[in-house]
């Protein structure tokens, strides 16, 4: 079985992992179906970072989208959506320097886009995690992957902000983004939150470093079926009446929230809720943080967990691109 095989490849490799599973050990590991991970198209690094010229970026950051949810719960802090605007500089803190902008091409609409994304820990230093919508989506006839995928870690592009200022930690293209194979096939599932999940390597930078090197901060993965977890944080970047240009967060408790339906005729597994959190286009694919761990990713209404039978194929895929440093 492939979630055993990998899972136990994981558990050999142990603190360079540095993998949490909170609903399984690894000694049970095989009773999860793993679904297969498929990659993107490798993606030429030199030709992204032509393409994203400043003025792209800022245009792509201030996206109008109808995606614009309200919380189902007040507000702990912030606005009526409750978010707070990140304090800058965002090289001051872990949850926003490892936090990102991550733009890309949507090549059926054929406009310049953006998510958000986050650096996640591993011995590859060079992968970032987000939504499975923010990295494919269903266009017949075509290529179904974005294009032009460029992560930016505390991207800042708040009026005043020079040029220079926007990258603190400069600018990484995706070499290539993951998700499962069940995803590939029909990318229309993802409106659903169970498998709206994709991790991505990036490519070193001019210099060979690489991404979590240069940052010295990643987030520790932890992998869950239907957990609930403590007071978290939901980091990224909202447009619409927020922007796109700032980082923004949002202080929320998560709970277990059923699937209507998991592509099994299973209603066990469970989503994430941040119900005191809204969410606004853009914030898609950040990271859900509680403490210096990503537990989800934010998908919508619901969100996306790194559940045992999706993230670790997307991790030991993404990390196969890279070689150990």
């Amino acid at each position: 079985m492939i979630l055993h095989k990998s899972v136990n490849r994981l558990c050999r490799r142990g603190a360079l992992l540095l993998l949490i599973v909170a609903s399984s050990s690894c000694a049970h590991s095989s009773r999860t179906v793993e679904l297969p991970a498929v990659g993107s198209p490798q993606q030429d690094p030199e030709q992204v970072l032509r393409y994203w010229t400043p003025e792209r970026m800022r245009n792509a950051a201030n996206i109008h989208e109808p995606a614009d949810l309200v919380p189902f719960e007040p507000p702990l802090d912030g606005d009526h959506k409750g978010y707070l605007k990140m304090s800058s500089p965002y090289v001051n803190k872990v949850e926003s320097r490892v936090t990102g902008i991550l733009f890309h091409h949507n090549a059926r609409m054929n406009v310049d886009t953006h998510c958000s994304a986050s650096i996640l820990q591993s011995p590859t230093h060079s992968l970032i995690i987000t939504a499975a919508h923010c990295t494919i989506f269903p266009n017949p006839g075509g290529e179904n992957f974005s294009q032009q995928m460029l992560f930016v870690p505390a991207y800042n592009a708040s009026p005043g902000r020079k040029v220079a200022e926007m990258a603190p930690y400069g600018m990484w293209p995706v070499s290539r983004a993951y998700v499962s194979e069940n995803v590939a096939q029909n990318p229309t599932i993802i409106i659903g939150s169970q498998f709206d999940l994709s991790v991505a390597s990036v490519h070193p930078n001019g210099a060979g470093r690489r991404l979590q090197e240069v940052v010295g901060s990643a987030l520790q993965p932890v992998v869950s079926e239907s957990e609930s977890f403590a007071k978290a944080l939901t980091v990224g970047y909202p447009s619409a009446d927020y922007g796109g240009q700032s980082q923004y967060y949002c202080k929320t408790v998560l709970s277990n929230l059923p699937y209507g339906f998991d592509g099994a005729g299973s209603t066990a597994a469970g989503s994430l809720g941040a119900s005191n959190c809204g969410v606004t286009s853009g914030h898609s694919g950040g990271p859900i943080i509680v403490g210096q761990s990503v537990v989800g990713v934010v998908h919508g209404g619901d969100h996306t967990r790194l559940r045992p039978s999706t993230f670790p194929a997307q991790l030991a895929a993404a990390e196969a691109d890279v070689p150990l440093p």
